[in-house]
């Protein structure tokens, strides 16, 4: 069975052979080969869940049934970059039209295009048979092309749309957590600094104040400083006061990177279509139509010269 993958920056689709027991990173591994996108820069998508390439492929139900089977989608993270140019279109390719000479519509004695007795009709339609059938192979060449672009943009939305579900599924379970650290840290650090602030005023008010004389005859003890390791303590305060502004600049480092994630997020889900698949399609439709109505005109003309032929004694 195989699998279909999708290039997301292409809309290209490969085919690749594959079994339930294969890994992922073995898949990883052969699109490497025919991309140039290296494993560590891959990122691989399927039903709107990260492939993991640890695990095989019966572990994300595939390969899967062609008639039902979602595409695995295949995305750069370097072209995913922000202020990453696009990659290069492919060229479209030229179509050449082959048309014959043209052929004079007169006979020997009469002006041009005007028709007497005994004209030969048979080379006129010959050489608008062959001219029609260029033009029409040509406009096959146009619209096939047409329909593999159009394929491959509408892949490309496809992939824009399961990236799009990947977010909408993970990002509000992000977007809670860090809500969540954000209270809980600024609650901690609000009390470590209430904390810290008032350090040596605790620990003045431990040293100052006496044991109660039972306690104080039980050993070397004199006030309630010498019931912990005020030094230690007095250490701990020292590398806390010292390490609390990198942690905090830490947190607000986080909170940006968050905060551009949230931007890029809304800018990506309320970002509008800029490409009209449908009107497209629709255009794909009629120039389909066109060549039937081609096609049919050909036949007329191949009509024309096989009765002209006949009618010539030409068989």
């Amino acid at each position: 069975m195989s699998v279909t993958v999708v290039l997301a920056h292409s809309g290209k689709c490969i085919e690749l052979e594959c079994t339930p027991h294969t890994r992922a990173d073995a898949v990883q591994a052969a699109l490497a080969q025919l991309t140039g996108i290296e494993q560590a820069d891959q990122i691989l998508m399927h039903g709107g869940n990260r492939v993991d390439g640890a695990k095989t492929l019966a572990q994300y139900n595939l390969p899967e049934d062609p008639a039902s089977a979602q595409p695995v989608f295949l995305y750069s993270r370097r072209l995913m970059r922000p202020g990453t140019p696009a990659p290069p279109l492919d060229p479209v390719p030229e179509t050449h039209v082959q048309y014959p000479a043209p052929q004079s519509w007169s006979a020997p004695g009469a002006g041009v295009g005007q028709w007497e007795p005994g004209t030969d009709f048979i080379p006129i339609l010959e050489s608008q048979l062959e001219a029609a059938t260029a033009i029409w192979q040509a406009s096959q060449q146009r619209v096939a092309a047409a329909a593999q672009y159009l394929g491959e943009v509408e892949a490309q939305g496809l992939s824009v749309d399961a990236a799009c579900t990947n977010v909408e599924l993970h990002y509000p379970k992000t977007a809670a957590a860090w809500e969540e650290f954000s209270t809980r840290f600024a609650s901690q650090h609000a009390a470590a600094e209430e904390a810290l602030a008032r350090f040596d005023s605790d620990a003045a008010y431990l040293e100052s104040t006496p044991l109660h004389p039972a306690l104080a005859r039980a050993g070397p003890l004199r006030s309630l400083a010498d019931l912990t390791d005020l030094c230690a303590l007095r250490g701990t305060c020292t590398s806390l006061r010292s390490g609390a502004p990198a942690l905090a600049a830490r947190v607000r480092d986080a909170a940006g990177v968050f905060e551009a994630l949230r931007r890029e997020v809304e800018a990506l889900l309320l970002a509008a279509p800029s490409v009209d698949l449908p009107g497209l399609g629709a255009a794909l439709q009629a120039a389909g139509a066109g060549l039937a109505e081609q096609a049919g005109l050909v036949d007329a003309v191949a009509r024309d010269a096989r009765d002209a032929r006949r009618a010539s004694g030409g068989g």
